[in-house]
């Protein structure tokens, strides 16, 4: 339930980080991204628990990839484009917020893309299943049905003596 706790900060913050850039007129390196961060974290964290909070889905996953390019932006946007600001007043509301969101939202993205404990445990992902399957079932399979040549899968060592 890790996205249930860093999403109300990550939306305060956002929201915070493009009400501050909206008053110094700093629209393009505050304002903008940070408002955009609001619905992509609100809509990743929807879709997300409408779906039954998955192990590994990518949709969820990759909605979160533009909001963590706006948090960079954010941090790094100012300093970039030359906004005229004082060192304490850059770090308050750039470069601290900047960091501070690109950390909750790779945070986020980690919990989403994480692995099944029962799959990790058996060695089995998801995305391997499909090989595992081919793999048990040239094992299991006769001699005399298996595929020869260079690409058949078998026991003994190519090097050895007896073909």
């Amino acid at each position: 339930m890790l996205p249930t706790w860093l999403l109300p900060p990550t939306i305060a913050l956002a929201a915070w980080t493009a009400a501050a850039g909206s008053v110094d007129r700093n629209v393009l390196t505050e304002a903008l991204p940070g408002a955009l961060i609001v619905p992509l974290a609100l809509a990743d964290y929807v879709l997300w628990r409408r779906r039954g909070k998955p192990w590994h889905d990518w949709v969820v996953i990759l909605l979160l990839m533009p909001a963590i390019a706006c948090a960079v932006w954010i941090g790094v946007g100012g300093l970039l484009m030359g906004t005229d600001r004082t060192t304490d007043g850059r770090l308050l509301v750039e470069v601290g917020p900047g960091l501070a969101l690109t950390g909750l939202l790779t945070t986020m993205i980690s919990y989403h893309g994480r692995r099944s404990s029962r799959r990790v445990a058996s060695g089995l992902n998801a995305a391997d299943r499909p090989w595992e399957e081919v793999r048990q079932a040239r094992l299991s399979a006769p001699a005399s049905s298996s595929p020869s040549g260079p690409c058949a899968l078998t026991t003994r060592s190519p090097w050895s003596s007896t073909r």
